[in-house]
C-alpha cells in the first residue's frame, strides 16, 4: 500500500513540476523581449525555387517580430518593397 501512494505522489509530483516548468519557458521569450523595441521583419517560411516573382512569395513568407538592434540591415517589412522583383536564388526556410 505504502508503494501505491509513493507511486502516486511522485506522479503528481512530476505532473505539477513539468507545468510548473512549461509555464516558466512560455514566459522567458515575453521576458527576454521585455522593454525591446520589436520591428515586424518578412521571413521565408517554406522553400522558394529561383525565378519566382516577388508577388507570388506572400504563401511562403511569414511576419515575425524581432527586436530592433538584431534586425538585418537589408531586411524587408513588406512585400510592396520588392514588387516587380524575381527571386535571384533558391530561399529556404
Amino acid at each position: 500500500m505504502k508503494r501505491v501512494i509513493a507511486v502516486i505522489a511522485a506522479v503528481i509530483l512530476a505532473t505539477v513540476g513539468t507545468v510548473l516548468l512549461v509555464n516558466y519557458v512560455r514566459g522567458a521569450e515575453e521576458r527576454a523581449l521585455e522593454g525591446e523595441e520589436l520591428v515586424n521583419v518578412l521571413v521565408v517560411d517554406k522553400p522558394v525555387e529561383r525565378g519566382t516573382l516577388a508577388e507570388s512569395l506572400a504563401d511562403s513568407l511569414r511576419q515575425e517580430a524581432v527586436p530592433l538592434k538584431v534586425r538585418a540591415d537589408d531586411s524587408v517589412t513588406s512585400l510592396t518593397d520588392l514588387a516587380g522583383l524575381v527571386t535571384a536564388v533558391d530561399l529556404v526556410a
